[in-house]
């Protein structure tokens, strides 16, 4: 969704060279009458024998800005007279053209059975619109949108950040296919950090130059706000690697303010989305708290292999079969970018399989935690509390580049360990 919001705002803003035509065309127009009637005034008054104005107001200077006026003039009618023709004559022929060059430029293959608007409102509205990956990337997507809907801002374009009033989408549908992480056996020795004193397993921290690295890799060309944002009725199939398509349905994604540097961050944490994943229901809401903001997710009967199919991380990866509910509530000031998180986690009939292929010190410290995990079918509540902070999303593309699921990933495994030292006799 990122991605093809990304794209509108590269397909919307090529006419940013026309816009600013204009708007210099008037700039120059004004100048020039400006100075027209300022030396005009100076010719015509007390002073006009003054050698310094008869210098400066002689025949060839009003000449000059005679013809100056004229040209400013006749070249703003010019630019009206062509962009009027193409908004109210050629406007759909015009729209495919700049739909092939940004395709060209981002490698994104851009149809669309029609297309209406206006150019001088920043008014456009595509019918059955298809987006579709072309260049071989770790995401790649095939998607259709029955109705997009979108208000541009146009003086926003000669600032920054550009900023659409409203953006509405309906009926999407399509396929999501990622590429599976490749990760060595080095890598996941790096993964786990075991203490056997505390029965403590944490995940490597991500350096800060891994991370500045990445977020400036994902940075958008154009940051841009969309002040309304509404997806409805999304039905896509989302495949990783070699893997079964798991499909994601959503009634609606609505989010106010939305930020293309915080793109990750708006969506899971400011937005209201409502549907399910591989038919289980799934909510999102987000309300003003006091001065701050609480965002809600509510996650039903989860079978652990789709957990797992999105999470693809240490001990995660180990569980089979069973099913989790998932209840997370975050909360943050509007002032301060730290989110206190508190989530919930119920497992019902949980099976962990521990890997024949890891080391025995990993098998010493993992097995007690199996062995907890498969003995109580009846059920496993864990609450997790950590924070977080909102600058940790800046360009990131995903949860996990945010180092949101490592964080969860690691008080899973805290709050496990907690209660199987506990219970030990």
């Amino acid at each position: 969704m990122e991605e093809f919001i990304r794209l509108l705002a590269e397909l919307l803003s090529v006419p940013l060279t026309e816009f600013a035509a204009i708007i210099m065309g008037v700039i120059v127009w004004i100048f020039v009458l400006f100075f027209d009637l300022f030396f005009e005034n100076i010719a015509n008054s007390e002073k006009e024998q003054d050698i310094f104005s008869k210098v400066i107001y002689s025949q060839k200077f009003k000449t000059s800005l005679w013809f100056l006026k004229k040209a400013a003039l006749l070249g703003l009618i010019f630019i009206v007279i062509t962009l009027s023709i193409i908004n109210f004559v050629f406007f759909d022929p015009a729209m495919r053209k700049i739909a092939d060059i940004v395709s060209k430029r981002t490698g994104i293959k851009i149809e669309f059975a029609s297309v209406s608007g206006n150019i001088f409102t920043g008014h456009i509205n595509f019918a059955d619109m298809k987006v579709i990956q072309t260049k071989e990337n770790k995401t790649n997507f095939d998607l259709a949108f029955k109705n997009a809907e979108i208000d541009l801002d146009m003086l926003s374009l000669l600032l920054r950040p550009i900023v659409f009033e409203k953006i509405n989408i309906s009926d999407v549908s399509g396929n999501i296919k990622q590429q599976d992480k490749v990760t060595s056996p080095q890598d996941n020795k790096k993964l786990l950090n075991l203490n056997l004193g505390k029965l403590d397993i944490t995940l490597k921290k991500k350096s800060d130059k891994d991370t500045e690295s990445q977020n400036t890799q994902n940075q958008p060309k154009r940051e841009f706000i969309i002040n309304n944002l509404v997806f409805r009725n999304i039905n896509v199939s989302f495949i990783k690697g070699t893997n079964l398509p798991i499909n994601i349905s959503l009634e609606n994604i609505i989010s106010q303010s939305f930020r293309s540097n915080y793109a990750i961050f708006d969506i899971f944490f400011r937005s209201n989305i409502n549907g399910s994943i591989d038919g289980h229901k799934i909510a999102i809401s987000n309300k003003e708290s006091g001065w701050g903001e609480k965002a809600r997710w509510e996650v039903e009967n989860l079978p652990v292999r789709t957990v797992s199919y999105f999470l693809d991380k240490t001990p995660i990866n180990w569980f089979q079969d069973g099913v989790i509910d998932i209840v997370a509530e975050d909360e943050w000031q509007r002032k301060t970018p730290e989110i206190n998180m508190d989530w919930q986690l119920k497992m019902h009939n949980v099976h962990m399989a521990v890997p024949e292929n890891i080391g025995s010190l990993e098998k010493i410290a993992v097995l007690p935690v199996a062995n907890y995990i498969n003995s109580h079918n009846e059920g496993i509540n864990l609450q997790l509390k950590f924070t977080t902070n909102e600058k940790q999303f800046e360009g990131a593309a995903s949860l996990d580049a945010a180092g949101l699921w490592d964080a969860l990933v690691s008080g899973t495994r805290k709050s496990i360990a907690k209660n199987v030292v506990t219970q030990a006799p």
